[in-house]
C-alpha cells in the first residue's frame, strides 16, 4: 500500500498493512494479487473510469485496489493514453530574456516563469500536449534566451524548466505562487523542503497563473523532464483524486498536528478549555492569521467551551480545504494536457515521481544508462576513476553533476525519456584543464586525469 509523508497505519484505500509475514500469508497474498492483476488486465478495456467516484462502480473498486495494481499495466494504460491525446503540430519557439540576477532577485514579470506565461498560457493556442524530440530527451518548446546564443536541442528548454522551479520555490519569490511550509518556514519536523499552493492569491491573473503550472507540470509528464518542484503530498493528492487528512497537514505542519491534539485534550473539562484561552482566530499553512467566524462578532473572543467541539472541527475544515482553490487551477491545467481518464488508477507518489523523477540519485541507475565512448568502455581507466569519484560523491554532489550534463538535477522515473549520459575523453588536456558538458546531448567530455583526486576536485 501507499502511506503518507509520515506513514501512517493505513494503506492506499483504507486497508490495513500487512501483519502477517509469514511465507504462507506472503505466497497468499502473493496470488491474490496477481489474480487481480490478471483479471484487470482483460476487463480494464471494459470499465468507464471516469465513473471512479461511483462507490458502486468498478471504476471506485480499482481506484481503491490502486496500490495493489502492477506498474507494468499501468504504465501501459498511461503510454497508451498519452500518445493517443498527444498534440502533432510543430511546438512553439519561445523566446525570454532572464537577465543577470539569480531566481530571488528577479522581478515578477521579469522571471522565465512570467514570460512563458505570456507565451504559452493561452492554451486553445498551444496545447502543450505536442512534443519534440531533439538531442537527448523530449521537449514542449524550444527555447532561445537573449543574447546568450546556441540552438535548443533540449538543453535549452530543460534550463527553462529548472529555472521556473527556481524562481517558485525560492525566498522570496516575487511570483508568490508557491510557499513555503508550516515546517520549513519555523524549521520543525519533518518535509522542511516541501512547499504549497498560495491561498492568499485569488485573482484571476492568479488563477490563470496557477492553471498554467499545472500545465507545465503536465508537459512534465509528457517529455519526461522531471520538474524540480517539492510539493506536500496534499496536492498530489488531488490531482489523482484521493482526499486530503489531517495526516497530510500534520506531514508539513508539526504545530498544527501538536495544535489539535492539545484542543482535543483540553476539551475534557472547562478549566482547561478556558485556560488555553483559545480565539477564532487560527494561523493559516502560509502564517497568516484568519477568522473561523464567517458572521458578525469579535473574531478575537474566546471560544466558549459549549462551542469546542464545533470549533475543533471547523479548524480542521478550514485547513484540509484552505488550499483547494489554486489546486483546482493546477489541477484543470495539468488535465489540459495530460488525461484525466487513468489518474485515478495512480497513487500520488506515483504520480509525484512522473512529474519530479526521483530526488536520490542513484549511482547503479546513472551507470546503467551511461554510453562509455571509451576504449575498453567502462573498463577503462577513466571510467573505473569516474565511478569511483561518483560513489563517493554526495547525493547534492551527484544533482550538481547531471545539472553540469543535462541541465536537471534529476532523471525522470525508470529511465521514461530514453536519455544515456555520453562519457568520452577530452584529448590534448592535461590536470590543469576543467571538464566540458554539452546539455543537449547529456554529454560530459574529461580530460584523462592522473588520479582520482585531481577528477574529484575538477567534476566538483
Amino acid at each position: 500500500g501507499d502511506v503518507g509523508e509520515q506513514g501512517g497505519d493505513e494503506a492506499v484505500g483504507g486497508g490495513k498493512k500487512l501483519s502477517d509475514f509469514s511465507r504462507a500469508g506472503l505466497r497468499a497474498r502473493f496470488c491474490v494479487i496477481r489474480a487481480l492483476n490478471e483479471v484487470t488486465r482483460h476487463a480494464l478495456p471494459l470499465v468507464d473510469l471516469t465513473r471512479y467516484e461511483d462507490q458502486h462502480d468498478t471504476a471506485h473498486a480499482l481506484a481503491l485496489s490502486k496500490g495493489r495494481l502492477a506498474q507494468n499495466l499501468k504504465e501501459d494504460l498511461f503510454r497508451r493514453s498519452l500518445e493517443l491525446t498527444r498534440d502533432h503540430s510543430e511546438v512553439p519557439e519561445v523566446t525570454a530574456n532572464r537577465g543577470t540576477l539569480t531566481a530571488d532577485k528577479r522581478k515578477a514579470d521579469k522571471t522565465v516563469f512570467h514570460q512563458l506565461f505570456k507565451c504559452l498560457g493561452d492554451l486553445s493556442k498551444h496545447s502543450l500536449r505536442a512534443v519534440d524530440k531533439r538531442g537527448s530527451g523530449r521537449q514542449s518548446w524550444v527555447m532561445t534566451f537573449e543574447g546568450e546564443g546556441g540552438s535548443d536541442y533540449g538543453g535549452l528548454f530543460r534550463d527553462s524548466v529548472r529555472e521556473v522551479c527556481c524562481e517558485l520555490q525560492c525566498c522570496p519569490s516575487s511570483l508568490r505562487l508557491l510557499v513555503p511550509c508550516p515546517n520549513q518556514r519555523m524549521g520543525l519536523g519533518a518535509n522542511q523542503d516541501r512547499w504549497v499552493p498560495n491561498p492568499a492569491l485569488r485573482s484571476r491573473k492568479h488563477m490563470r497563473m496557477f492553471r498554467f503550472l499545472g500545465s507545465l507540470m503536465g508537459a512534465s509528464v509528457r517529455t519526461g523532464s522531471a520538474m524540480e518542484l517539492d510539493l506536500a503530498s496534499f496536492v498530489w493528492k488531488s490531482l489523482v483524486g484521493e482526499n486530503c487528512t489531517i495526516g497530510d497537514l500534520e506531514a508539513v505542519d508539526e504545530q498544527f498536528g501538536q495544535e489539535i491534539a492539545m484542543l482535543r485534550t483540553a476539551s475534557a473539562s472547562s478549566e482547561q478549555w478556558n485556560a488555553l484561552g483559545t480565539t477564532w482566530r487560527i494561523r493559516g499553512v502560509s502564517g497568516r492569521r484568519v477568522s473561523l467566524r464567517a458572521g458578525p462578532g469579535d473574531s478575537a473572543a474566546p471560544v466558549a467551551y459549549q462551542e469546542r467541539e464545533g470549533y475543533i472541527a471547523a479548524y480542521i475544515a478550514y485547513r484540509l480545504g484552505e488550499c483547494a482553490v489554486p489546486i483546482a487551477a493546477i489541477r484543470e491545467g495539468f488535465f489540459e494536457v495530460v488525461p484525466k481518464l487513468v489518474l485515478p488508477l495512480l497513487t500520488w507518489r506515483e504520480l509525484e515521481s512522473r512529474v519530479c523523477g526521483n530526488a536520490m540519485i542513484d549511482t547503479q541507475a546513472l551507470r546503467s544508462i551511461t554510453e562509455h565512448n571509451l576504449p575498453g568502455k567502462e573498463k577503462h581507466p577513466l571510467a573505473v576513476k569516474f565511478w569511483s569519484v561518483v560513489e563517493g560523491f554526495t547525493n547534492d554532489d551527484r544533482a550538481a553533476l547531471l545539472a553540469f550534463a543535462w541541465g536537471r538535477r534529476r532523471l525522470p522515473p525508470g529511465n521514461k525519456g530514453g536519455m544515456h549520459l555520453k562519457l568520452e575523453i577530452l584529448h590534448g588536456r592535461g590536470d590543469e584543464a576543467l571538464p566540458e558538458a554539452h546539455t543537449c546531448f547529456f554529454a560530459i567530455d574529461i580530460p584523462n586525469y592522473s588520479t582520482e583526486e585531481v577528477l574529484r576536485q575538477k567534476l566538483l
